[in-house]
């Protein structure tokens, strides 16, 4: 995870809160987390998605 942070240049909670959103895949083992650089960078490239508010 400190290896994806950097390369982000991100925080560990903005790490955590990206993994829990979907935004950065990640694989789980147990108590270690994994990520396969080629989609971490894919990910970077891929548009966020900004859920909007339907008014009735």
């Amino acid at each position: 995870m400190a290896q994806v942070c950097q390369l982000l240049s991100i925080t560990r909670p903005t790490c955590n809160k990206w993994m829990a959103e979907g935004r950065l895949p990640s694989y789980r083992q147990g108590r270690r987390v994994y990520f396969k650089r080629a989609e971490v960078l894919a990910s970077l490239e891929r548009p966020k998605r900004v859920a909007a508010k339907a008014r009735h």
